[in-house]
C-alpha cells in the first residue's frame, strides 16, 4: 500500500506537466498572418456622443443568446437535421439545444461553436464557473442593422463615408479588392462581467451565407479550407463608444484580443473612440472579460431577455418582463461594429447580390464535402456516418474543424473548465460544488 501511495505525487507531477504543455492555440495556416490594424482616434468625440444618444433612442436591446431573435435573420436551413419538437412547456431538455425562432422546435443555436467552446474551456481568461454563469457572461445585448437601415442614422452614414474611416476599412481588404460592399452594422452592449468569446465572424461565400446556413456550419467551412475558392474577404471595424470615468483607463478588462498565429496573441485596449480593423471572418478574435469581478445577472435560456432604456442614463435589465437589475450608460462597455465585403468592383458586388439560385450551394453538397473529408482524415467511416444522428454529426464537424484557442498559461494553468461538468454529469455536482 505504501508503494502505491508513492505513485500519487508522481502522477500529480505527470498530470501537471501534461497540462502545462497542452498546446494553447492551433491556428490553421490559412487563418494565420492576416493584418490587424488599430487606430487611436477612429471615431471623433462629437460623433461618439451622438452615437451614444442613438443607442439611448433605440430603447431596447435583445440578448444575443439567439442571434436569429435579435437580428430577424432566419436562415433557409436553420439546422442540419438535428431539430426536435420543443417540450410542452416551451423548453428544450438537451443542454445545447435552444428554441428556434417560432418556438416550435429545438435546434443548435447559430453560434454553438462559440458558446460550447467557451463553456468547456472558460475562454481566454480560463475561468472556472458553471454552465449558467458562463452563458450569462457571453449573452451580451445587441441591435443588428443592415445596409438598408443606414439612412435612419445620419451620424453613422457620415462616419462610414468619412475619408479616415474608408481608408482604415480598405487597409484590410486584398489589394485588388478594395471596393467596399457594406452589409451590416451592429451596436453591442456588454454588461459588467460579460465578454466576447473567441470566434470568427459569420463568413460569406459565393453561394453561402448566414441567410442560407447556420453560422456554425459556415465557420466550419472556413476552418476546413475546403471552400476557399468561394470565400469572400470582408472587413470588420470595431469602434468603442463607451466613456471612461474621468477619461482614465479603469484597467478593468474588455480588451480586444486576436490570434495572429498559433504563438502570438495580440491585445488592443478598448479605448473610447479607438478602433480595430480586421477581417474577422479569417482572424480568430475575442475580448477579455469586462470587469471580471462581477457575476452578471442570470438570463434563462428559455426566457426572453432585454435591456431597456428608461430616461437619461438609466436602464433596466428585464427577463420575461421582470426587472432583474438596473444600470446606467456609464456601466456598459459599448461598441459599434461595421462590416463590409471586399470586391474588385461595384459590378462584382452586384453579381454577388443577384446570384441566381442555381449558383447557390446546397446543404447536401456542403455536408457531403465535409463528410468525405472526415472519412479521408480517418475521423469516421461511411458506415458510421450512415447511421449517425444529425446532432452527433454537427458536433463531429465542430470538434474536427473549429479550433478556437485555449487560455494562455499565464492566465490559467488548467485550460479546461471542470466546473461545467455537473451540467453534463449531474451526479458530480456535490463534488464540484466544493471548489467551484
Amino acid at each position: 500500500a505504501m508503494a502505491g501511495l508513492l505513485y500519487i505525487p508522481l502522477l500529480a507531477v505527470a498530470l501537471a506537466l501534461a497540462v502545462r504543455f497542452i498546446p494553447r492555440a492551433d491556428v490553421p495556416q490559412h487563418l494565420a498572418g492576416h493584418p490587424v490594424f488599430e487606430q487611436e482616434e477612429l471615431i471623433p468625440k462629437d460623433t461618439r456622443l451622438k452615437l451614444l444618444q442613438n443607442i439611448r433612442d433605440m430603447k431596447t436591446f435583445m440578448s444575443n443568446i439567439d442571434t436569429a431573435k435579435s437580428s430577424g435573420v432566419i436562415a433557409t436551413h436553420d439546422h442540419i437535421g438535428e431539430a426536435i419538437p420543443i417540450n410542452a412547456d416551451g423548453t428544450c431538455s438537451h443542454q445545447y439545444l435552444f428554441p428556434n425562432n417560432d418556438r416550435t422546435r429545438c435546434i443548435l443555436p447559430e453560434r454553438i461553436d462559440v458558446g460550447r467552446h467557451f463553456i468547456q474551456t472558460g475562454g481566454l481568461d480560463g475561468v472556472k464557473e458553471s454552465f449558467d454563469v458562463l452563458m450569462d457572461r457571453v449573452s451580451s445585448f445587441a441591435r443588428y442593422k443592415f445596409n438598408k437601415d443606414v439612412a435612419e442614422f445620419p451620424v453613422v452614414r457620415e462616419l462610414f463615408e468619412s475619408e479616415n474611416f474608408q481608408a482604415a476599412a480598405k487597409s484590410v481588404c486584398p489589394a485588388d479588392q478594395t471596393y467596399l460592399d457594406p452589409f451590416q452594422f451592429t451596436f453591442i452592449i456588454n454588461l459588467p462581467g460579460q465578454t466576447v468569446a473567441a470566434h470568427l465572424d459569420a463568413p460569406y461565400f459565393w453561394g453561402a451565407n448566414r441567410f442560407r446556413f447556420p453560422q456554425w456550419l459556415l465557420v466550419a467551412m472556413v476552418f476546413s479550407d475546403l471552400f476557399q475558392d468561394k470565400f469572400i474577404h470582408q472587413i470588420q471595424v470595431v469602434g468603442y463608444l463607451h466613456e471612461w470615468p474621468n477619461g482614465v483607463n479603469p484597467q478593468n478588462g474588455g480588451d480586444f484580443v486576436f490570434h495572429a498565429n498559433s504563438s502570438y496573441m495580440g491585445t488592443v485596449i478598448s479605448k473610447p473612440g479607438a478602433g480595430t480593423i480586421v477581417d474577422g471572418s479569417k482572424v480568430i478574435h475575442a475580448a477579455k472579460i469586462y470587469r471580471p469581478e462581477v457575476v452578471p445577472p442570470h438570463l434563462e435560456k428559455d426566457k426572453f431577455s432585454q435591456l431597456v432604456h428608461l430616461e437619461g442614463d438609466n436602464w433596466e435589465l428585464r427577463v420575461a418582463d421582470e426587472v432583474v437589475q438596473r444600470y446606467t450608460t456609464q456601466d456598459f462597455r459599448i461598441s459599434m461594429v461595421y462590416r463590409a465585403r471586399c470586391f474588385a468592383s461595384a459590378e462584382e458586388a452586384t453579381r454577388y447580390a443577384t446570384l441566381p439560385e442555381e449558383e447557390m450551394m446546397t446543404l447536401e453538397n456542403v455536408l457531403n464535402t465535409l463528410q468525405a473529408d472526415l472519412i479521408k482524415r480517418g475521423v469516421t467511416t461511411q458506415a458510421k456516418l450512415d447511421t449517425m444522428p444529425k446532432l452527433d454529426l454537427a458536433f463531429l464537424i465542430i470538434d474536427t474543424y473549429i479550433k478556437y484557442p485555449l487560455a494562455p498559461v499565464e492566465a490559467a494553468w488548467m485550460p479546461y473548465n471542470y466546473c461545467a461538468i455537473p451540467r453534463a454529469v449531474p451526479w458530480t455536482a456535490p463534488l464540484f460544488d466544493l471548489f467551484c
